[in-house]
């Protein structure tokens, strides 16, 4: 497989230069066909780029005829840069149609980057493992709770600093009639500022790493090499706490199982006697 490198100018990787890398490496299909195929319950998170409008998260249950590539070429769409991307669909004739013409999508990082109420519903999901790669969250995120006076001053600030650029956010939008482009900007700085982005594991980055003026360069393959192996040591720390959850929740599933069954034998084990008493 050639390298994206070779796909991609180097400067900045351009929405049509995506387009082509998806359509090259993943079958075009819908969640409900990738699941079907895979085994895998695949969630993408898209925002609305009209006013007034919730968020999505598309999967195999709410969303199972959309097609998988424009759900993630809108889920890279991130605003001010990439265009937002109107979603497609299957309709009964296997066809592809658009899915809500009326409407685009752009990033669900605007809104809602961590849907994990939503997943839990969906999915029956008690326990979250986080992978935590995003630039505008890393600055905020404190895993650690230190009980050192440098770490709890260290926790504090980035309580304070987050909590004081959303209120400024907020309060600069509200009384004054700001340009569209710049009222987009503060709503989607409140927006980003007021989520959670952690859960129960959280795998993140080491901080030297986050230079958000690399965001959008394209990288060389040694670069997403050094990230990949960045990525590998940053998971090591959390195997051990991911075993030891994936244990507890294998036993619950287990006992769950069980009682289901036992259940069941009781009912019948009940219709079977009144059939005799009658």
């Amino acid at each position: 497989m050639r390298s994206i490198g070779n796909l991609l100018s180097r400067s900045h990787v351009s929405p049509k230069a995506i387009e082509e890398f998806l359509v090259r490496i993943l079958p075009d299909l819908t969640f409900q066909e990738a699941t079907a195929r895979t085994g895998i319950h695949i969630n993408v998170s898209v925002a609305p780029v009209q006013r007034h409008q919730t968020s999505r998260l598309l999967n195999d249950i709410a969303s199972p005829n959309v097609m998988l590539r424009e759900a993630l070429m809108a889920s890279s769409a991130f605003p001010g840069f990439f265009p937002p991307v109107t979603l497609a669909a299957k309709d009964r004739n296997g066809k592809r149609k658009p899915y809500l013409p009326n409407r685009k999508w752009i990033d669900g990082s605007v809104s809602d980057d961590l849907p994990i109420k939503r997943v839990m519903r969906l999915y029956g999901v008690n326990h979250s493992i986080v992978s935590q790669t995003n630039p505008v969250a890393l600055p905020f995120i404190s895993e650690n709770h230190s009980s050192t006076i440098c770490g709890i001053i260290k926790e504090t600030l980035q309580s304070t600093t987050k909590q004081w650029a959303l209120a400024s956010a907020k309060i600069i939008g509200h009384p004054m009639k700001l340009s569209p482009r710049l009222n987009q900007l503060l709503t989607f700085t409140s927006s980003v500022l007021a989520q959670t982005y952690t859960g129960d594991i959280n795998i993140l980055p080491p901080r030297r790493l986050h230079n958000p003026a690399q965001l959008l360069s394209q990288r060389t393959n040694a670069e997403i090499i050094e990230l990949i192996r960045h990525g590998e040591r940053a998971t090591w720390p959390k195997i051990e706490a991911i075993r030891v959850q994936t244990k507890i929740s294998h036993a619950l599933d287990a006992i769950a199982k069980n009682l289901e069954t036992e259940l069941l034998n009781q009912v019948h084990e009940s219709s079977i006697a009144g059939r005799k008493t009658a």
